[in-house]
């Protein structure tokens, strides 16, 4: 039996995936964004799709679209600086608008809350944060443990290495690309010569799907994908670089240099607390996934890559459109907006002259009018002005 899916968080990295994965698969898929544009922007016009906006925290909104789906896929995001206040309460929300029935809750989980781990990290792991951000990923993974408990609430607990790929827009990733594309340098953090587990974001919603697929989710289930790992991430900027054609190598941001510029911005100071992820390699044990998707092939490389590459050049030309547009927006209003405020004081002198307080005041006069009439004005004049201005792409 097909199941329905309520994604929550449509438009993040993975998110984006899964409901990706599912309309060009032909499944339905409710999407809860906080921007309906930007989710028609990715998603464009599909009948498989509903998108909704507003808010995960809003849980009255919530319980209604949990009502006609089986599964809910809880991939909200939010900048490290906020992590601690807004997961909890996005999570609490969710768990209270499922309450009382059977929903599967799936979560996307990461490598935080074991530190640095020496030793592949298996489901049987316990946990070991080393960092806030850890700590607070443990912290949301006992919200929906506990929520199992006395409920009738199943929850699949996917955790997976760093994430990478078209829709990963974080600070990590994004700019390697948009610098790949722009003919600029590669940056990365700390330290470039450690092997690493990293996985493809258009993988992850495959990967959840099969998993949701494959067989009945048990009452908290913990499934752990490693990726693929590459020789060192200096190995995977290289290859970056070279599918781009770009020339200008690599740039690594040293740790003391973050360390400073953290005092002035919080999300650094939570990167800072990372920093071991960076100096070593941190491994989960897969073979429980394996075992469960054995016929499961990670996207190649090279293939991942260009594919990376081409979304973030689409991406960069949409960006370039919508300036170009707003900029002759704005002109338009411009125009339209000076022709009113500079017009009324001449007509108004023009057409009160008996009276000699509007004559003494017509400026003033003048500009009240024309604020008054800018919106009018735009209504009528903004159709007829289709005119292009000279900018070149």
């Amino acid at each position: 039996m097909k199941k329905n899916y309520l994604i929550l968080g449509g438009t993040g990295a993975v998110g984006y995936s899964f409901t990706r994965y599912l309309i060009e698969n032909g499944r339905d898929a409710t999407i809860l964004v906080r921007d309906y544009k930007k989710a028609r922007s990715l998603f464009k016009l599909n009948a498989n799709l509903t998108i909704v906006e507003g808010s995960v925290l809003d849980t009255a909104l919530i319980s209604e679209l949990v009502k006609k789906v089986d599964t809910v896929l809880l991939a909200v995001n939010s900048n490290y600086s906020t992590w601690q206040q807004f997961l909890p309460d996005s999570v609490q929300s969710v768990l209270t608008a499922c309450e009382g029935t059977s929903k599967t809750i799936i979560f996307p989980g990461n490598n935080y809350g074991f530190g640095s781990s020496e030793s592949p990290i298996s489901e049987l792991t316990p946990d070991n944060p080393c960092s806030e951000l850890g700590r607070v990923r443990v912290y949301l993974e006992q919200m929906l443990y506990n929520a199992t408990i006395d409920s009738k609430i199943k929850v699949l607990n996917v955790r997976f290495p760093e994430i990478w790929g078209p829709n990963v827009t974080n600070e990590t990733f994004a700019p390697v690309f948009k610098n790949a594309i722009s003919g600029k340098s590669l940056p990365w953090l700390i330290n470039a010569d450690t092997p690493q587990q990293m996985i493809y974001s258009l993988d992850v919603g495959r990967i959840i799907f099969k998993l949701c697929e494959a067989c009945q989710v048990s009452r908290y289930e913990v499934v752990h994908v490693a990726g693929n790992e590459v020789p060192s991430m200096r190995f995977w900027l290289n290859r970056v670089s070279e599918l781009a054609r770009s020339k200008k190598g690599i740039s690594i941001f040293p740790l003391k240099r973050l360390r400073v510029l953290s005092w002035f911005k919080s999300d650094l100071r939570m990167v800072v607390s990372l920093a071991y992820k960076y100096n070593k390699s941190i491994r989960f044990d897969d073979t429980k996934f394996r075992n469960r998707v054995p016929k499961f092939k990670y996207t190649k490389l090279d293939v991942a890559i260009l594919e990376t590459l081409d979304w973030f050049s689409a991406e960069k030309e949409v960006a370039k459109s919508l300036t170009k547009t707003k900029l002759i927006e704005g002109a338009k209003n411009f125009l339209v907006e000076n022709i009113a405020i500079g017009l009324f004081p001449f007509a108004i002198f023009g057409l009160s002259p008996e009276v000699e307080f509007i004559q003494e005041n017509a400026v003033m006069f003048g500009v009240v009018a024309g604020i008054y009439w800018i919106k009018p004005l735009k209504a009528m004049l903004l159709p007829v002005l289709k005119f292009r201005l000279p900018f070149r792409n």
